[in-house]
């Protein structure tokens, strides 16, 4: 998303919007990844739960997100934010 393209666009509702990085990645491991792993029908302890068990299956996303500290070099990147819930 952020090496290569010349600009990138990010249009995120404001239930993104956290107070900080430990709430940002306790909100990915306790709802987004879960949810998600439900809606792409993966194999992970989460699915049956609801809830993330810091496993080490093959199918786990939990461990994959983005932290944007300054603008790439190489890349213009724009955040939209939409006032409204969009997403999960």
């Amino acid at each position: 998303m952020f090496v290569g393209p010349r600009k990138t666009v990010i249009v995120a509702g404001v239930n993104k919007i956290v107070k900080d990085l430990a709430a940002a990645e306790k909100r990915v491991r306790e709802w987004v990844a879960p949810q998600n792993i439900k809606r792409l029908n993966r194999k992970t302890p989460c699915a049956e739960t609801g809830v993330c068990a810091d496993c080490s299956s093959p199918d786990r996303i939990c461990n994959i997100y983005v932290t944007l500290a300054k603008r790439p070099s190489r890349t213009e990147v724009f955040i939209i934010l939409v006032g409204e819930r969009l997403g999960i």
